[in-house]
């Protein structure tokens, strides 16, 4: 829904292809919740990892599928 708010609301986001948007939204929402998130609820810093880049790269890449998808629901319903 904030989504569709946000893309309605800002009319300048019209004007982008769908697949740009939902990217976008997808490190939107990686950003947004990474830094505030993650390290209270596992005690583990996302820059020194004990695994290394992997839960980093895996959680963009899931976010990046997330803005995705959204945006191309989104685009068929609305």
């Amino acid at each position: 829904m904030f989504y569709a708010l946000a893309v309605s609301q800002l009319g300048f986001l019209q004007a982008l292809e769908t697949w740009a948007l939902g990217l976008m939204f997808g490190v939107f929402l990686w950003l947004a919740t990474l830094a505030p998130i993650h390290r209270p609820i596992t005690g583990v810093s996302i820059t020194s990892h004990p695994l290394g880049a992997k839960p980093a790269v895996l959680s963009i890449a899931v976010h990046l599928l997330y803005g995705l998808s959204t945006a191309y629901i989104t685009a068929l319903v609305v």
